[in-house]
């Protein structure tokens, strides 16, 4: 492996556990199905060695310090089938059942989403935009915001959720995005591109994946607890990964 593809890989395992792995911390809370991953541990671990051997040798200890946190994120990934098994049995216990749910539905908060989305928005807090009424520059950072959300996490969660995704994983609430893709529809952003405006309807085809957080986790467990539908979830993720190695 030479130094741009173990940046690329390290870049995209970076970008995973930025967008994917909190999302995903509820239910399988220290056992994650290791097809989720965007390529291979081995090839994770050489690519976050070699990079953080270049940021150590330019005495850059604060992305030393990063690279080896998500490293070790690494020991968490085990087997799919284990994974999902482990899972489903915890799902049986009620009070980790309402623990998960709760963490779901308040995903946004207790992961620092607002921060994080801050950041995202050039430091502009959610909390001080008007999402009622939209500033057209803002609508098209919450496009590209949920852009790079579906590249690093659409999939995965779609595969674990059966297309009923609970609405709190999103980035922002759905009816604000909603509003960003009409608006720039509205305004005529996209010059009446046809490429454009079918991305843009592709977007927000896949944003009515997204539904009521209790409705989307209840299937969710209906599904976790039949064993058909376990080897139909073990399968898709497993198939899902060979997009992206």
């Amino acid at each position: 492996m030479n130094f741009e593809e173990a940046e690329k890989i390290a870049g995209d395992y970076g970008g995973f556990v930025e967008w994917t792995y909190w999302r995903l911390k509820p239910i399988f809370w220290t056992e994650y199905p290791e097809s989720i991953l965007h390529n291979s541990k081995e090839d994770i671990q050489a690519a976050l060695n070699l990079v953080g051997k270049s940021y150590h040798d330019k005495g850059d200890k604060v992305m030393v310090d990063s690279i080896q946190g998500i490293q070790l994120l690494l020991t968490y990934f085990v087997d799919d089938e284990k994974a999902i098994l482990n899972s489903a049995k915890n799902f049986e216990k009620k009070e980790w059942r309402e623990s998960m749910i709760d963490l779901i539905e308040k995903f946004r908060q207790l992961y620092g989403e607002p921060e994080h989305m801050a950041r995202l928005l050039g430091n502009v807090s959610a909390e001080n935009i008007n999402f009622e009424n939209l500033d057209l520059s803002i609508a098209y950072l919450i496009l590209n915001i949920f852009a790079t959300f579906l590249t690093y996490a659409h999939a995965t969660l779609n595969s674990l959720y059966c297309q009923k995704i609970p609405e709190s994983l999103l980035p922002f609430p759905k009816p604000v995005i909603k509003k960003a893709f009409e608006l720039h529809i509205d305004t005529g952003t996209t010059f009446g591109r046809r490429e454009d405006i079918e991305s843009f309807n592709f977007g927000k085809e896949i944003l009515e994946e997204y539904i009521d957080n209790k409705l989307a986790i209840s299937e969710l467990i209906k599904n976790f607890s039949n064993e058909c539908s376990r080897n139909s979830i073990v399968m898709s993720i497993t198939l899902n990964s060979v997009i992206y190695k």
